[in-house]
């Protein structure tokens, strides 16, 4: 049973930290606004060039970067109906490949006795053709024992202390 009384006074007891740690989220947020106004401030050239020694960047900087001054560009389309979204969908994406993916993992837990691994990955891609077709599949893997090796794993798992 859970008794309110006893929970405000244990919440009571560490106010100070909850407002250390409200204060520390405001400076983090206050800190990646001001890298947002850099960033957008920034011509696409000029971000490539930042990015020139990174081997794995992520997302780069699209022609749009020039054409905008804010990061945030609002979508000005608006529809009476979702007859009328759908069809400037089809429009807009007609002849245009979109392609997702999701993986997940299950790693091997000490609470079984013979380890074992499961890696899934599921994919969807729609090429937006007239003829409406699109492809959604999913990878399964289970990898058995001599698949796995102890140090290697996910971060903050267990067996990584």
């Amino acid at each position: 049973m859970l008794y309110p009384e006893k929970v405000r006074v244990a919440l009571e007891a560490k106010k100070d930290k909850f407002a250390n740690a409200q204060i520390e989220l405001q400076q983090d947020i206050d800190r990646l606004k001001g890298a947002l106004n850099n960033l957008s401030s920034l011509k696409r050239d000029e971000i490539e060039s930042l990015l020139a020694g990174i081997l794995s960047p992520g997302a780069r900087p699209t022609n749009e970067q020039d054409n905008y001054p804010n990061i945030i560009v609002s979508f000005v389309n608006s529809w009476k109906n979702k007859q009328e979204s759908l069809l400037w969908a089809k429009k807009t994406l007609e002849g245009i490949s979109t392609f997702a993916t999701d993986g997940s993992q299950i790693s091997p837990s000490k609470d079984l006795s013979i380890p074992v691994g499961v890696i899934q990955i599921g994919w969807y891609e729609n090429r937006h053709q007239s003829n409406g077709k699109y492809v959604k599949d999913v990878a399964l893997e289970v990898l058995s024992p001599d698949e796995l090796s102890e140090d290697e794993g996910e971060e903050g798992d267990s067996r990584n202390g």
